[in-house]
């Protein structure tokens, strides 16, 4: 009889739920880009970034005792298990904040009817579908990979 649930045999909704978070903050990024622009974009990437550090930190000193020194090996190996996941979440981000910009500047800068306003938004559209397709990718190597490399 088990306590839960082995790493490999975890429920599904474990991963849909990391989705659901990566597409909301995706989601709030494109808000955020599209109303305020590139400074809202570079706080809120600056902002996950903490959260990254933050998560690294935790996870390279999960089950040490206060005090007690980590060996620096722990922290790189711990950091080298989640690049893979930040460094795809990364530039999902910046691919939908690039889109969030671009349709805010082609609505303020072009009429309605202007011609130069469809090749604009194909654009958005593509970099929104890119950052879709990462966030997917992501949410699965957070869910797959990255718990297989910080195992071993």
């Amino acid at each position: 009889m088990s306590d839960g649930p082995s790493p490999d045999r975890r429920p599904v909704n474990v991963g849909s739920a990391r989705l659901f978070v990566e597409a909301l903050l995706l989601i709030l990024l494109w808000v955020a880009g599209f109303v305020a622009g590139t400074p809202a974009v570079l706080l809120a990437i600056g902002w996950n970034a903490a959260i990254w550090v933050a998560s690294i930190d935790g996870l390279a000193f999960a089950g040490v005792d206060p005090g007690q020194l980590v060996p620096l090996s722990t922290v790189f190996a711990t950091a080298a298990a989640v690049a893979p996941y930040l460094l795809i979440e990364l530039v999902a981000y910046v691919l939908g904040a690039m889109s969030a910009v671009f349709a805010s500047r082609a609505l303020s800068r072009y009429r309605a009817g202007d011609t130069r306003r469809r090749p604009v938004f194909r654009a958005v559209a593509l970099l929104l579908v890119g950052a879709a397709a990462l966030i997917v990718l992501a949410a699965l190597v957070e869910d797959r990979l990255t718990p297989l490399l910080l195992a071993g």
